[in-house]
């Protein structure tokens, strides 16, 4: 090929300028390449902005207009539901029962059985370990398909076999005969063996059966009567120790009465969340919490 003249390949500055305007081509190209990058960046970055906002925007609206348009007399007929009515029924009643039980527990085992305290603690942590394994056989039948509703109505019949049994033994027993403590033991084991099964499936039902939009002024009615049953509980059962006929009578009268009502709108213990029936069904067997 041709060769440059003599006086162009021995100049140093032609060649640095040949090589200089080289290198500012590769510069310019890549300085548009970069500003290329960077405009579409930011254009995505703020189309992805927008795009939040918007969602934010219209979670934030939908949630007001959802919480305006809640009224008072929503509060009211949802509460003044007959099933919510004696779901709080039969929660107070077993809660009242299990105190009353509770307070009565030291002063017969003391008095009438004359044991110390150390039977007492042996009596409570027996107590402790019913409530654990009931929880875990609930937890497990629940995940069965069983429905809250039937594990409810299992619970208060067991409530009302234990009151039963407590109204038959209770005012039959004689200071110093400890031979009696087998009945006392086993009326406790069924009334603590229906408590959790009503308390807690029953609140799981409680909270299916409330809409979304009134659950938190719900559960602050379900847990004012709750309070007022632990307070009352041991009260019932220390005042009327001297009276065991009396201390048993009246909270198995309660109990029998919320089991009735109970049974009789058994059908209604659904969750309303559709109008297929088979639906209904899978959604009352779901565990509160997976």
């Amino acid at each position: 090929g041709s060769r440059a003249p003599w006086d162009v390949r021995m100049d140093p500055t032609r060649l640095l300028r040949r090589s200089k305007r080289k290198s500012e081509k590769y510069i310019i190209a890549a300085e548009r390449l970069i500003a290329d990058e960077s405009t579409y960046s930011e254009a995505d970055t703020s189309y992805r902005t927008n795009a939040s906002s918007r969602n934010i925007s219209a979670i934030q609206s939908e949630t007001e207009s959802q919480s305006e348009s809640v009224t008072w007399s929503d509060y009211r007929r949802q509460m003044a539901r007959i099933e919510i009515v004696i779901l709080i029924l039969i929660r107070f009643i077993v809660l009242f029962c299990q105190t009353s039980l509770e307070a009565i527990v030291p002063p017969v085992m003391n008095t009438i059985f004359q044991f110390d305290d150390k039977a007492n603690s042996y009596l409570y942590l027996a107590a402790a370990g019913e409530f654990i394994v009931v929880f875990g056989v609930l937890t497990a039948v629940s995940r069965c398909g069983v429905s809250d509703r039937s594990l409810v109505r299992t619970g208060l019949i067991l409530s009302v076999l234990a009151l039963i049994w407590h109204s038959c033994t209770i005012p039959r027993f004689t200071v110093g005969d400890r031979s009696q403590v087998k009945y006392f033991g086993i009326g406790a084991f069924l009334q603590l063996l229906g408590c959790p099964v009503v308390s807690e499936i029953g609140l799981a039902l409680f909270s299916k059966l409330i809409p979304e939009n009134v659950q938190g002024f719900a559960h602050g009615v379900r847990r004012f009567f709750s309070q007022l049953a632990v307070l009352l509980g041991p009260l019932w059962g220390a005042s009327t120790l001297v009276m065991p006929l009396l201390m048993t009578l009246m909270p198995l009268g309660l109990q029998l009465l919320a089991t009735v009502l109970f049974v009789i709108w058994y059908s209604r213990m659904l969750p309303a969340s559709t109008n297929n029936m088979d639906m209904m069904s899978a959604s009352e067997n779901t565990p509160l919490l997976s």
